[in-house]
């Protein structure tokens, strides 16, 4: 009698980093969207971003997922061609997160809305950088 093994996919410890932080970012920020909806610090009178519209669950999975992709892409090329790529990536995410804040000063909005916005900055940023740093 012989055994049979299965032929499965075999994940790059980097791939199933990215995997998490493709999940986690938009889960997280879901969340946070979820407490300042109930909390009403999203209005739907406050239009923002070039198309003019309230913010929505959609647009806050969409933009996490879009850090999520371009943090992977950039910490993928840093991984190959770099050897002290965490320390640079984590470096780089912090100057990103710091330039992504700027525009939410210059948006007229409630302050509980651009406070909103900002933790969910910040918590895409935790997720991507913790999920793909993660040893």
């Amino acid at each position: 009698m012989t055994t049979q093994t299965l032929d499965r996919p075999q994940w790059s410890a980097f791939g199933q980093r990215a995997l998490v932080a493709l999940i986690a970012a938009p889960a997280a920020n879901v969340i946070v969207y979820v407490i300042a909806a109930a909390l009403g610090v999203l209005p739907d009178s406050v239009l923002v971003g070039p198309m003019e519209q309230p913010i929505t669950v959609i647009p806050v999975i969409m933009a996490s997922l879009m850090g999520a992709i371009a943090g992977i892409g950039v910490y993928s090329v840093l991984l190959r061609f770099n050897k002290q790529s965490r320390r640079l990536f984590i470096r780089l995410s912090v100057i990103v997160l710091v330039l992504a804040l700027i525009p939410t000063l210059f948006i007229s909005a409630p302050v509980g809305m651009i406070l909103a916005l900002n933790i969910m900055h910040f918590v895409a940023a935790a997720a991507i950088v913790g999920a793909l740093t993660y040893s």
